[in-house]
């Protein structure tokens, strides 16, 4: 039976999830979290008319008083005369001189000019980074529906990890999610108890694992998870990571990504489905942007993950796959059978989380 293709397969993860639990959180502990609903404006920034300048406030009637800048304006003045238009008179009896009558509301920032309130500020699924939440706080808002961190277990199989290779891929998958989830590392050799153990673990809302997912006499993953579980799909038409599989644990429900241990395809199999799982489960539409490309790239059977360099045009990065990894800063989705001409304008993703 042929492998199931991109599309195909991701329906078939996507289906598996749903949108984690929602918890109120302080608008200062919500460093990237998602948020679980829209959110408005309590209040109009700035909450009243201030000056933006040091300089002298004047009303239609003729007084005039000094402000320094962001003080509010007193009730019945509406123009500032900015310090370096006053010539201030240093003769017996003082006064001062206005080079000129500035504009009504000039040089004023006016109430609610720069957001006013009841404003819709972020979307259900947007991340929560230190200038929204500086942002939030200016507005009025104390605290934050926002999802639960999903909580990850990632392990990593090999008997040549770190005796012949360095044990890298849960290390890339942890890097990437560690500011977003509350994240587990493990490390086992091609031992059925090591790997067995790992997958009846409970708590976690997925289990990661890296490596052993070809048809050689150490790729135990497969036949592993058929003990104690099922597998949803085995392997897909994506390129790398065409091993890649997906299931469950019978016993505690928990989804199952058995990921390459080749890291080329570790992380296109990650960023083809983990990723968007985590997306579902944190009310995310993910992120996605246009641009052209420099070159054509040639279509293929599979649908490809094509790392690439975005400076202003897109351009597919060369090399073998670490040294991909120094220039590479997003990638594109290339469907199977569909190839991409010079200058065509194309929907590419960053190379990170979220």
């Amino acid at each position: 039976m042929r492998a199931p293709s991109y599309k195909e397969a991701l329906k078939i993860v996507l289906d598996s999830f749903e949108p984690l639990d929602v918890e109120l959180v302080e608008v200062d502990s919500c460093l990237s979290r998602f948020l679980a609903e829209d959110v408005r404006a309590k209040r109009d920034v700035p909450p009243s008319d201030t000056s933006k300048v040091d300089g002298y406030a004047l009303s239609e009637s003729g007084g005039y008083r000094w402000l320094n800048t962001g003080e509010i304006l007193p009730e019945g003045f509406d123009r500032v005369v900015k310090v370096e238009d006053v010539i201030e008179n240093s003769d017996e009896g003082g006064g001062i001189f206005f080079k000129k009558r500035p504009e009504k509301w000039e040089n004023i920032r006016r109430r609610g000019e720069d957001i006013g309130e009841g404003e819709t500020l972020l979307r259900r699924g947007n991340p929560l980074d230190p200038l929204k939440l500086i942002t939030l706080k200016n507005c009025g808002i104390e605290k934050l529906k926002v999802f639960r961190k999903p909580k990850i277990a990632i392990l990593s199989t090999g008997d040549e990890l770190e005796r012949e290779i360095p044990a890298t891929n849960h290390l890339m998958i942890h890097l990437l999610l560690e500011k977003f989830c509350d994240v587990k590392l493990s490390l086992a050799g091609d031992n059925k108890d090591q790997i067995e153990s790992f997958l009846l673990k409970r708590g976690y809302d997925i289990l990661i694992t890296t490596g052993g997912t070809s048809k050689g006499r150490k790729d135990l993953m497969r036949k592993i998870l058929v003990e104690v579980g099922e597998i949803y799909f085995d392997g897909s038409r994506i390129k790398p990571g065409m091993t890649a599989f997906f299931g469950i644990v019978k016993e505690s429900k928990t989804p199952v990504f058995c990921l390459p241990g080749t890291p080329s395809a570790c992380l296109s199999a990650f960023m083809l489905y983990v990723k968007p799982a985590i997306h579902k489960m944190v009310g995310s539409k993910g992120y996605a942007f246009k641009a052209s490309t420099s070159e054509c790239i040639s279509p293929s059977r599979n649908t490809r993950f094509v790392l690439l360099n975005f400076d202003g045009k897109l351009t597919p990065v060369k090399g073998g796959f670490f040294r991909s990894l120094l220039s590479a800063n997003c990638y594109l989705v290339l469907e199977e059978d569909k190839g991409v001409e010079e200058g065509e304008l194309v929907e590419v993703h960053p190379l990170g989380f979220p």
